[in-house]
């Protein structure tokens, strides 16, 4: 029984590398480490089918696939905002600055 919760065979390598190991050596968040999980154990855990783990995999990599452009895509709308801010602040100081430079008897 220890050996089905501790270190089941199916997320084990040939040399006794688990899947616990890699996602641990390389610091990996849920998200990748359950793609690395269903795509290492595919075809190898009893009663599981090898396509059902591929396309689990699959699902978590699209998913953190679909927010890192959703984060891309926000960062570049909030650049494009600042860069607007930056335009109409800089009119706004050529327009101070134009004002200052005017004679008095201008004003």
């Amino acid at each position: 029984m220890a050996e089905k919760i501790n270190q089941p065979e199916h997320y084990q390598s040939k040399t006794g590398l688990t899947v616990h190991d890699v996602i641990e050596a390389w610091d990996l968040n849920f998200a990748l480490g359950n793609v690395i999980k269903y795509t290492l154990r595919a075809g190898k855990k009893q009663g599981e089918n090898e396509i059902d783990d591929l396309k689990k995999a699959k699902w978590y990599l699209q998913e953190i696939i679909s927010k890192r452009e959703k984060g891309m895509r926000a960062g570049l709308e909030e650049l494009g905002r600042r860069e607007n801010m930056r335009g109409q602040l800089v009119k706004e100081l050529i327009k101070i600055d134009e004002e200052i430079g005017e004679a008095p008897e201008k004003r």
